[in-house]
């Protein structure tokens, strides 16, 4: 195992910007996922970590060695890709023993480290088979145990689980979360999948736009997210966001909505605010439930998934989505009011669209 620090990292292609100053230490053993959107510059940073990209500013430290100029080779590290990259002619056995084999092991010690990976990942039934004659789940723990062969000091995962469908993506983030607590290896993961980030990682790592966004364990990202883009990109369904303006009544301020200036709703103890205050008000989907007052809106959708149904509506605010426990919801056409409630929202500054403590 080795930690992965990153001081100040940026990637440029001629005049063009992908990465810019990212700085991240990763810990011995822990699993760390990277996400965001496409070209955001997740995989970009992967392959930079690997040596597969040159680093046009800042250090990268491995095991506290700085590998800035240090080729792939060189540096211990294991990727596995989004596409198996198996080879066609050799079989499960030859293909994760490959590694080993290029470097001249003892045949034994071969056949040993083979037995004991393809224990680990499953695959002791399936040695003398050939690539085509697997599923898409067992060609991706092929490609998994010829990366855990070498025991290298990092994995690195890119998107590997984009080509399996959806059932299978379940199965194997299953399987990915078995295996490191097994091997107990740092392991440096990419997906735009908000759902293995959430599911998988020890701390998630959300860029955008090359830039880190928010660093944290996924319920830090989902209970505290630290700008509107976070709120937006965690969860699913995604956020929603009214805007609003900050009123002292009382003691106690509360947020007017320009929508429906005849509701407004009590903030929470704790949060100072000034009279006056533009604010962006975020909400999640099951915490905006149908009542008695709320914000005036009309149904124009719905989708019942069995235990829940997800309400698509729009009104003064703008669209929003609601979900409700249960079958028995709000319908196409159905004019309703949907409640914040004032312990679950998320409050953002308006103009900086940064979360307000």
């Amino acid at each position: 195992m080795a930690t992965v620090e990153m001081e100040a990292l940026g990637k440029d292609y001629g005049t063009l910007r992908i990465l810019q100053d990212v700085s991240l230490d990763i810990d011995e053993g822990e699993f760390v996922v990277l996400v965001g959107p496409s070209g955001c510059g997740k995989s970009t940073l992967l392959r930079m970590i690997a040596g597969l990209e040159t680093i046009t500013s800042g250090t990268l430290r491995i095991a506290g060695r700085v590998v800035n100029d240090v080729e792939a080779r060189e540096r211990d590290i294991a990727m596995v890709f989004q596409s198996y990259a198996l080879y066609p002619h050799m079989t499960v056995r030859q293909n994760i023993g490959f590694p080993l084999s290029v470097r001249r092991h003892d045949p034994s010690d071969i056949a040993r480290a083979v037995d004991r990976v393809s224990q680990m990942t499953g695959l002791s039934e399936l040695l003398d088979r050939k690539p085509r004659a697997l599923s898409g789940g067992q060609r991706q723990r092929v490609a998994m145990g010829r990366s855990m062969i070498r025991d290298p000091k990092v994995f690195l995962f890119d998107e590997p689980l984009s080509n399996l469908d959806a059932k299978l993506r379940v199965q194997m983030r299953q399987q990915i979360r078995d295996l490191h607590r097994s091997v107990k290896a740092t392991s440096i993961y990419v997906t735009h999948d908000q759902i293995e980030a959430m599911t998988l990682a020890d701390r998630v790592v959300l860029l955008n736009d090359g830039r880190i966004q928010q660093v944290g364990t996924p319920m830090e990202l989902y209970l505290q997210p630290a700008n509107t883009f976070v709120a937006g990109f965690i969860g699913s369904p995604e956020m929603n966001f009214i805007d609003g303006v900050v009123r002292i009544k009382g003691d106690r301020p509360h947020i007017t909505f320009h929508q429906e200036p005849a509701f407004s709703l009590p903030v929470q103890s704790g949060v100072a605010m000034e009279d006056g205050r533009k604010v962006v008000v975020g909400v999640r989907p099951e915490h905006l439930e149908p009542g008695t007052i709320g914000l005036p809106v009309r149904v124009f959708d719905a989708e019942c998934l069995g235990p829940e149904t997800v309400i698509f509506a729009e009104g003064g605010a703008g669209r929003l989505i609601s979900v409700v426990r249960g079958i028995d919801a709000p319908g196409h056409g159905d004019q309703v009011r949907l409640y914040p409630d004032p312990a679950q929202i998320h409050l953002f500054d308006a103009e900086s669209r940064i979360r307000i403590n």
